[in-house]
Formats: C-alpha cells, sequence, structure tokens
C-alpha cells in the first residue's frame, strides 16, 4: 500500500511531465511558423520575391479558316457574356478559329490581348465591289494598343490586329484577298506594324504610305448587305451597316450583327432609335450606309466614306440625300474631315 507521501510524490511527477510536453509543442509551433515564414520570403534568381502563381498565363489562339464567302450565314450561337467568346459570345455565334501568325484572317472571338484605355478606331472608308482587293479603312481618333482587336464582317472575324500601337490620326488600310491565290496576293507585303512606311508603296504598290497596311487572308466582302464591327471580345467599339439598295431583304447573319451592334448604341436611325422589330430587312436596307455596289472595281475607283469628324452612329454620317460614294481617299482624310 502506498503512504501518503507516495501519492503526493507522484501527483507532483504528473504535473511537471504535462507541463514539459506543453513546451516541446509550443516549440514545434513556434519553429513551424518560422519556417514557413522563411519559405515566403525566399527570393528568385534576381534577388526579388517570388511573384504569385495565379496569374494565368497567355491563351494561345487555334489555327483555322473562316468560311467561304457564301457560307457566312453559318454562324450560330447566343452570348454567354463570359471570358472569351470562343463561339458563344456576344458577337452572335462567331465561325470558325482564331487568326494566328501575322495577325490577318479569321476565326472565332477569342481575347487577343490588352484592350485599349478608350475606343480608339473608327471604320473610315470601305470598298467591297473591287475585283482585285476590297479595302476597309480605319482612323485612330486616339493614340493606344490595338492588339487583339478584331474586325468582323457580318458575324464572322475576318481580321484579328498584330502587336501595334497607333497615334491620333493614324489610318489602317486592311486589304482582303491576301491568302494564297488570292485577288491581293500578288507583290504584298508583311503587314505594316512599326511604321506607315514599313514596306513603301515604292516597293510594294499596292500600300498607301499614309496608312498602316495590314493584309487579311478573307477571300473578300459580300457587297449586297453587310455589318462592318470592330470589337475587342464582346465590346463593340465601332461598326457600319452598309446595304446595296436602300430597300429589300437582308441576310439572318447581317440582321444577326446589327440586333448586336444596335444592343450596345453603335448603331441607330437617323435622330436615333431602333425600327420596331430591329434592323430587319426593308428597315435594314434603309438605315444603312449606301451603296456597296456602286464602289469602284478596282481600289482606285470610287469607296463609300465618312463625310467628316462627327460619330453618330447612323446612316447620316455616311451619306446625304444626294451623296452615297465619293472617290476614294485611301491613306488620306476624307474630303468634310479634319486633322483631330
Amino acid at each position: 500500500m502506498r503512504t501518503a507521501g507516495e501519492y503526493v510524490n507522484q501527483a507532483a511527477g504528473a504535473v511537471w511531465y504535462k507541463g514539459a510536453m506543453r513546451a516541446v509543442v509550443v516549440s514545434v509551433l513556434v519553429l513551424s511558423t518560422l519556417s514557413a515564414a522563411a519559405c515566403r520570403s525566399s527570393t528568385n534568381g534576381n534577388g526579388q520575391a517570388d511573384a504569385a502563381t495565379d496569374i494565368d498565363a497567355p491563351r494561345a489562339h487555334d489555327a483555322s479558316t473562316h468560311d467561304a464567302p457564301d457560307g457566312r450565314d453559318s454562324g450560330t450561337g447566343s452570348d454567354s457574356g463570359t471570358g472569351s467568346d470562343a463561339g458563344t459570345g456576344s458577337d452572335g455565334g462567331l465561325d470558325g478559329g482564331s487568326d494566328g501568325g501575322t495577325g490577318s484572317g479569321s476565326g472565332s472571338a477569342v481575347d487577343g490581348g490588352t484592350a485599349p484605355a478608350t475606343q480608339i478606331l473608327r471604320i473610315n472608308e470601305v470598298n467591297a465591289n473591287a475585283t482585285s482587293c476590297d479595302l476597309v479603312e480605319l482612323r485612330a481618333i486616339a493614340g493606344g494598343d490595338l492588339t487583339g482587336l478584331r474586325l468582323l464582317e457580318r458575324k464572322t472575324i475576318v481580321f484579328t490586329f498584330p502587336a501595334m500601337t497607333v497615334a491620333p490620326d493614324d489610318l489602317i488600310v486592311i486589304h482582303f484577298g491576301a491568302g494564297p491565290n488570292g485577288p491581293c496576293s500578288a507583290g504584298i507585303s508583311a503587314n505594316e506594324t512599326t511604321a506607315k512606311t514599313e514596306f513603301p508603296a515604292a516597293a510594294f504598290p499596292n500600300n498607301y504610305d499614309g496608312a498602316f497596311d495590314l493584309f487579311s487572308t478573307d477571300a473578300g466582302l459580300v457587297a449586297t448587305d453587310n455589318v462592318l464591327t470592330i470589337m475587342r471580345t464582346t465590346t463593340v467599339i465601332d461598326a457600319v451597316l452598309l446595304s446595296d439598295d436602300a430597300a429589300g431583304t437582308a441576310a439572318g447573319d447581317s440582321e444577326d450583327q446589327a440586333a448586336v451592334v444596335a444592343a450596345q448604341g453603335e448603331w441607330t436611325m437617323v435622330g436615333g432609335g431602333l425600327p420596331a422589330g430591329g434592323f430587319i430587312d426593308d428597315a435594314f436596307s434603309a438605315n444603312a450606309a449606301l451603296d456597296l455596289d456602286a464602289t469602284g472595281k478596282t481600289p482606285a475607283g470610287a469607296s463609300i466614306q465618312r463625310l467628316d469628324n462627327t460619330d453618330d452612329n447612323d446612316k447620316a454620317d455616311w451619306n446625304t440625300a444626294t451623296t452615297t460614294v465619293q472617290p476614294s481617299t485611301w491613306g488620306a482624310l476624307n474630303v468634310g474631315q479634319t486633322p483631330l
């Protein structure tokens, strides 16, 4: 039988043991915390703290070609408004895969780069009727980065911008039919991305020294009813509805893209507002800029042009009661425009 003293000694030993174990546990926790902090403060090869690893890497573009001109009405789908489009964006279901290489060509709506700080481009001049090179001219309203912006014809991407920046009043001419054996493929230069005379007209007669010359592998523009749109992902930067007649039916893809453009306030009737039922058939043609089939058969012929510096997002920006097409001014400001 244990004496009272033995019980006292046993209790004291238990107390000491528990205290010692607590001290060990605390020491282990302190050491673990210090070790984790040391890992977080470790430096990279440049002596700087390691960067976080949860930033998305740039997305690669899938190479493909877009529909032939007579198949452009096949795009389907509606915009989910989430991230990159991949054919399901506000563009109404865009055809094909995104462009690779020089930025020319067509494809689905994939965010190809950083958005400019402002909506910096306007469509300025169009010829969709040339038997050689159809042309679209764009005008920079402000300086900024164009990388990854897209030009759409109806619902199809026909050009994705390569890495380049512009200054106010810079002009860009996009030449169509520059693919292999295309109508504009002979004697063309590479894209001009650093200077407007990077590939001068003296060496490349199709180029315009007053503009950045860029080239699309798309075969050419539709010259009946059309919608040209500059977009970044699902944001419309500028657009124009075009027609060859002030009345008549319009293709479904033209009407679909007109609805996308109108929903973002980038096209209205003259004076504002939308037609009852939207820009459909006669209402499309009556409110579109004219006249696609009156433009020249060569780039030197007539073109559809903005009339001045204003942008009211309607056909009055392009036509008057007596003016539809005018002598072309590629690589220069249009008659009625002044430097910004």
